[in-house]
């Protein structure tokens, strides 16, 4: 099986990856998977038609990731610059830290993470497997307008459109976040499941949709680590799950 994959980051915006694929005529008979984390969705894909003009002319040619099988990435390619990221952690730490004995707890700055309690240790094996790290732009979910969602969700029916009518196919997997999948286990979270909205949007639209949140739950409270205790991706059981659902959706594709 051959498997082109690409990051977002390779094009300066998703029009430009659609019109490499159109160009090169690699989509018929081909299977189409476009994947998101769940926070990015309206941003990522609510004006997909204000595509800013390509830095490249040639969109036939899109180089790869350098790739590193074995030994620690480079700090440079994990922070972007020399200062290693633990360190960089520890500095913000430490500045907070002075803050507080300063100024008071109110003084001090807030990160792009949420350390929020459980009412379960029995979910991670970390020491403080009673505490949950996730992005605070989870929490933001819940000011999501019906007109955002809507966007989104016809730019996704505009993709897939596209590359049907070059003979390819096509299916959307929306990653949920760690806090949407641990969500019933987090102390005082919003009650703000925009999860569930947006697939069954999505289905709505006739967008081939692949719902991961039930199985993710359903694992995440059985499987210690399913997410990383200090991370908000999913462990190597979590990815192995991802892809034999995904499998399972496009063996139903190929049997219809």
């Amino acid at each position: 099986m051959n498997v082109a994959s690409h990051n977002y980051e390779q094009f300066v915006c998703i029009e430009q990856w659609l019109e490499m694929l159109e160009s090169n005529g690699v989509l018929a008979g081909r299977t189409v998977i476009v994947e998101s984390l769940e926070r990015f969705f309206p941003s990522r894909f609510g004006n997909i038609g204000t595509c800013r003009k390509s830095k490249s002319r040639d969109k036939s040619v899109v180089k790869p990731f350098e790739a590193f099988t074995h030994g620690e990435i480079p700090t440079s390619r994990r922070t972007g610059g020399e200062i290693p990221t633990d360190v960089v952690y520890l500095l913000k730490v430490l500045k907070n830290a002075v803050l507080e004995a300063l100024l008071g707890s109110d003084a001090t700055i807030h990160g792009v993470a949420v350390n929020a309690p459980l009412t379960s240790r029995d979910l991670f094996s970390n020491r403080r497997s009673d505490r949950i790290l996730y992005y605070y732009e989870d929490d933001a979910e819940g000011s999501w307008s019906d007109e955002q969602i809507g966007k989104a969700v016809y730019s996704i029916s505009a993709i897939q459109r596209r590359i049907e009518a070059a003979e390819g196919r096509f299916i959307f997997v929306l990653v949920p976040n760690k806090s949407s999948v641990y969500a019933r286990f987090i102390v005082g979270r919003p009650d703000a499941d925009r999860y569930t909205t947006v697939i069954r949007r999505l289905g709505d639209a006739g967008v081939a949709t692949v719902d991961m949140l039930a199985p993710f739950r359903g694992h995440a409270e059985k499987e210690v680590d399913f997410y990383l205790p200090d991370d908000t991706h999913v462990s190597t059981k979590g990815y192995r799950v991802l892809g034999e659902v995904i499998s399972g959706e496009m063996k139903k594709m190929a049997a219809r």
